[in-house]
C-alpha cells in the first residue's frame, strides 16, 4: 500500500474476524526512534484513545529489527481526493466537516496529557460515510514533549510560529484546522457568510494571540452555523439582521463618522438599525449630552433618523454596549482601527483616509474578504485608484459630510452601491 525507507504500511485482513486491518511496520535501524525500553509514541497515542473519528489500535509489537502496529482500517477516500470526483461542497457541509473536525481535536487536546496532531491537512482526512476519521499520527505528540528544534509538519498547513523556533501548543493545531477551512471554502458553491470568513481568517493568522482561545471554543462557533436558525441539522446560524463593523486604518480617518452616516442611511431606507459603540469612548453619550432633539429610553438614544446604544461599564471597568444590551435590529458596530477582522461582523467596511498621513496600508485580512468593502474618506479620486491598484479591489469614496445626521443623494448612492447585494 505505501512504502518509504523508515515505514511500510499494508492492507492485511484478520482470519478469523474477516476484518481489514491496518499494518505499520516501522524499521529500527532507520527510524529515530531506537530506544527499546518505551512503547512507540504513536502507539502510545493511539492506545487509550476511543473516539469515531480516530481509527482503534488493536496490537502493537516489536523485535530488534522493526515495530509493528496494527490500526483498524479506515475505508473512504481522503478529503484531497474526495474533491477530484465532487466539484463543490455547500456552506452547510463545509460547517459540519469543520464541528466534526473541531470535536476531534478537541477530544486530544482534553486529553490528561494533551495531545497535539501537528500534521492536520486534507491527505490525513479520511471521508468514511461523510464522517471525517483523522489519520496518521505518526508526528503527534503529548504537549510539552517536542523539541523546540524539530519542526514537524507540511508546508502551508504548519503554524508560522513554529518555523521561528516555538515550540507547538494548541493553538498550533487551531492554525491548520484555520487553513483546512480556507482549503474547504474554494470548494465551496456558495460566497461564504462574513462571519465565517471572519473566523476563518483569524484562525490564520500569523499571531496566535489572534486565533480562537482553543479548538472547543472554535466548535462552539461551527456547532453553531450547523444548528441554524430555524434548529435545523445544517442550516447556517448567522443572526439576522446582519452586524456591519466600520474599522479605520488610521485615527481620525472618519470612522465613527460613517457608522454614524450608516445608521442614519439604514433607519431612512426603512431598516431597524442602531449604532454601537465597540471603541468605548461614549459618542452616543455625547451626543445625547449636546444635542436636545435626542431622548433617551431602555438604553436606547435616538430621534427621527438616529438610534445607538448607550455603554454600560463592565466588570473590569471598561466601557462596552453590545454585550449588555442585545438589540435585535440591524447593529453598526463602531470599532476604531484594526489589523484583525471583526468576528462576528457579516460586513466590514474598512475606511483609509484619503491624506497621506491618514491612508495607511490596508491589512490583508481586510483585502482578502469577500464581505469587507474599503472606502476612502473624504472622496478622493485619486487616493481610490491607488488603494484600487494595491489591493485589487474597487475602493468607494465617501463624499465630504459636514452632518452625519443627514442624508444626501451622494451618501444614499454609496450606501446603497455597497450594500446592495448583501443580506441585511
Amino acid at each position: 500500500m505505501y512504502a518509504s525507507a523508515a515505514t511500510e504500511v499494508h492492507i492485511v485482513r484478520h482470519i478469523r474476524l474477516d476484518e481489514e486491518r491496518i499494518l505499520k511496520v516501522i524499521h529500527r535501524n532507520r527510524d529515530t526512534f531506537a530506544d527499546q525500553t518505551v512503547i512507540h509514541p504513536e502507539a502510545e497515542i493511539l492506545r487509550g484513545l476511543r473516539h469515531p473519528g480516530i481509527p482503534i489500535l488493536f496490537d502493537y509489537g516489536e523485535d530488534d529489527e522493526s515495530i509493528c502496529l496494527i490500526e483498524e482500517y479506515v475505508r473512504g477516500p481522503s478529503l484531497q481526493e474526495y474533491f477530484r470526483e465532487h466539484t463543490s461542497i455547500t456552506v452547510a457541509e463545509l460547517s459540519y466537516l469543520m464541528s466534526r473536525l473541531c470535536d476531534i481535536l478537541d477530544y486530544l487536546h482534553s486529553q490528561p496529557t494533551p495531545i497535539l496532531y501537528q500534521d492536520l491537512k486534507p491527505e490525513h482526512i479520511i471521508m468514511r460515510g461523510g464522517e471525517p476519521v483523522l489519520i496518521d499520527y505518526g508526528i503527534s505528540s503529548f504537549l510539552g514533549m517536542t523539541n523546540c528544534s524539530d519542526i514537524y509538519g507540511t508546508e502551508g498547513y504548519l503554524a508560522p510560529e513554529l518555523l521561528s523556533g516555538s515550540a507547538p501548543h494548541k493553538l498550533s493545531d487551531v492554525y491548520s484546522l484555520g487553513v483546512v477551512a480556507h482549503y474547504l471554502s474554494e470548494h465551496c458553491d456558495d460566497r461564504l457568510p462574513g462571519q465565517m470568513s471572519n473566523q476563518i481568517l483569524l484562525a490564520m493568522s500569523g499571531d496566535p494571540g489572534n486565533r480562537p482561545a482553543s479548538v472547543g471554543e472554535w466548535k462552539t462557533f461551527w456547532d453553531a452555523c450547523c444548528r441554524g436558525a430555524t434548529g435545523s441539522d445544517h442550516g447556517i446560524a448567522m443572526h439576522s439582521p446582519a452586524r456591519i463593523a466600520v474599522c479605520c486604518s488610521y485615527p481620525g480617518t472618519g470612522c465613527t463618522h460613517i457608522a454614524i452616516s450608516l445608521v442614519t442611511y439604514l433607519i431612512f431606507i426603512g431598516k431597524s438599525a442602531c449604532y454601537i459603540d465597540r471603541c468605548g469612548v461614549g459618542v452616543v453619550e455625547r451626543i445625547y449630552e449636546n444635542c436636545r432633539e435626542f431622548r433617551e429610553k431602555k438604553g436606547l438614544i435616538y430621534h427621527s433618523t438616529f438610534r445607538g446604544l448607550r455603554c454600560y461599564e463592565t466588570h473590569d471597568g471598561s466601557r462596552n454596549s453590545i454585550n449588555y444590551f442585545p438589540y435585535n435590529g440591524i447593529c453598526v458596530m463602531d470599532c476604531g482601527r484594526r489589523n484583525t477582522p471583526v468576528p462576528d461582523a457579516d460586513i466590514t467596511l474598512f475606511v483609509a483616509g484619503s491624506a497621506p498621513w491618514k491612508r495607511g496600508a490596508v491589512p490583508e485580512c481586510f483585502v482578502s474578504a469577500d464581505h469587507c468593502y474599503l472606502l476612502v474618506n473624504p472622496a478622493s479620486a485619486g487616493a481610490c485608484f491607488a488603494f484600487a491598484k494595491d489591493t485589487g479591489r474597487r475602493a468607494y469614496g465617501f463624499p465630504l459630510d459636514p452632518d452625519p445626521f443627514r442624508i444626501t443623494d451622494k451618501k444614499r448612492r454609496l450606501f446603497s452601491a455597497i450594500l446592495s447585494g448583501e443580506r441585511l
